[in-house]
């Protein structure tokens, strides 16, 4: 999809950033097409040990049986409660962001593809034998406080990226990029220019 999108766009080459899954497609596509990739930012990217923590909505999304109710039936205290374990702070979270979170994820197709993305993931495992492949400049930034993917999974990004650059956020969750929108931003604007 990537390759046809940035095609479509007519795109020679470009950065790219991810969060969580998303940070663990960036470096997957980094490595499937490195000419098209200048440079990655991984937040808090899943794919190094396999280590996720499920909270209980993503446990419940990836089930068996009960992804099917999920499906179907979302209540938004779940939504709710995982974004605010997804915060370190949850008092962060902005009035309207998790009626935003209900939205996207209730939107058509959208859970059915949640429950495959999180079978995928949780299914995987430990992915960091690829890291040394990523030869792209890499900037790693990571909320400490991360109750998805431990701070642990930082330092293997970082020791196994030959050219990555780690930042750790004390206060931070797992979204650090809405907690402290602007120290990520100007983290993130400064490794891309130099």
């Amino acid at each position: 999809f990537l390759d046809q999108f940035l095609a479509a766009m007519d795109v020679a080459s470009c950065s790219i950033a991810g969060n969580s899954f998303g940070g663990r497609l960036a470096w997957e596509y980094a490595l499937h097409n490195p000419i098209m990739v200048e440079k990655l930012v991984l937040v808090d990217p899943a794919g190094a040990k396999g280590t996720e923590q499920p909270t209980f909505g993503f446990w419940l999304s990836s089930h068996p049986l009960l992804k099917y109710i999920t499906h179907f039936l979302t209540p938004p205290a779940l939504v709710s409660q995982t974004l605010k374990e997804a915060y370190g702070d949850p008092d962060k979270i902005e009035e309207g962001k998790e009626e935003l979170y209900y939205d996207m994820l209730t939107a058509e197709g959208n859970r059915e593809a949640f429950s495959e993305v999180m079978i995928h993931l949780l299914s995987e495992g430990d992915q960091s034998d690829r890291f040394g492949e990523i030869n792209q400049p890499t900037l790693i930034m990571w909320g400490a406080k991360d109750n998805i993917i431990p701070l642990s999974d930082a330092a293997i990004f970082d020791e196994k990226i030959p050219n990555s650059d780690l930042i750790v956020y004390p206060e931070a969750g797992h979204v650090p990029m809405e907690e402290i929108p602007l120290e990520t931003v100007g983290d993130a604007l400064n490794f891309l220019v130099r």
